[in-house]
């Protein structure tokens, strides 16, 4: 197999050809966030079989390729994909080494992480890259136990309202209160994306507000994009236990988004989350883990 860089109409041929069953699997979503983007084609004997789209912006004479912020991995479409079952290592195996054969011969920037699924590190290693973990915490369905700490704490907060609203709504909330350290262009790309025909949910908690939560709805997980809380108190754990608990109900598994930051951890791990590793490949200007 080899692999190949791709974009424009060529690329959006070779796209329709794979299902996607995720909002940020699909070409309206990578075209919704108005910046340039192409994917990484891995082909066997000239027929595609898989692809991994990036982002990419010119430094000087070479391009950088990189996951775009708002999305918890660059998806990995591949021919005859079961989203029910991790694909069989005999079919990972020579799509993760042409994938890092790829990358690996790149002078460029090349930063992205893979689906949960695509784990097989020989293969990758085989292609000369080794990845770096990341990941997030997930709820799985039917799993909320909220402890006695929690429970207490909703108790408190039992009679705050809670409501439903358009998610263009709850942007313009949540980007009046957006917390310190989102960068300004993780608002914008949050902005284009719920201008898009996408599946999301969001609620605000209290009257007045008193926090919002974001939240792509997808065909198997749910993934908790955005949210801001602006006053002390329990509010705003009463407005993720209902996302997590309508999840549940929906049978999708819901992932944090998580942060790596102690008090953030703190908040996703009292839900009773469990830790989700994923694979990230990573080369800079030649460098292997540079």
């Amino acid at each position: 197999m080899k692999a190949s860089w791709v974009t424009g109409a060529s690329l959006q041929a070779i796209w329709s050809q794979f299902p996607a069953e995720e909002p940020f699997e699909s070409w309206a979503w990578w075209q919704a966030m108005q910046r340039p983007f192409g994917a990484v084609v891995v082909e066997n004997k000239g027929e595609p079989v898989a692809l991994w789209p990036l982002a990419f912006r010119r430094i000087g004479p070479v391009r950088a390729y990189r996951q775009p912020l708002g999305v918890p991995w660059s998806p990995l479409l591949w021919r005859g994909a079961c989203r029910e079952e991790v694909p069989p290592l005999e079919k990972q195996a020579p799509i993760l080494r042409a994938l890092a054969a790829w990358i690996r011969a790149q002078i460029a920037w090349v930063e992205g992480g893979l689906p949960p699924e695509w784990q097989y590190v020989p293969a990758l290693r085989q292609g000369g890259v080794w990845p770096r973990v990341v990941g997030s915490f997930v709820l799985r369905p039917g799993t909320f136990a909220p402890s006695a700490d929690l429970r207490r704490k909703l108790r408190q907060v039992a009679e705050v309202p809670l409501q439903s609203v358009l998610v263009g709504e709850a942007w313009r909330v949540w980007a009046a209160h957006r917390p310190v350290g989102v960068p300004a262009q993780f608002a914008t790309l949050i902005k284009l994306w719920v201008e898009g025909p996408f599946p999301w949910r969001a609620w605000v908690v209290g009257q007045p507000p008193e926090g919002v939560g974001l939240f792509l709805w997808g065909r198997s997980r749910v993934w908790y994009v955005a949210g801001a809380h602006w006053q002390p108190g329990q509010a705003f754990t009463r407005l993720m236990a209902h996302a997590l608990e309508t999840a549940s109900q929906e049978g999708k598994l819901f992932d944090f988004m998580g942060s790596y930051l102690p008090g953030i951890e703190r908040f996703f791990r009292q839900f009773g989350g469990t830790w989700e590793n994923r694979l990230w490949l990573r080369r800079r200007w030649g460098l292997e883990g540079g």
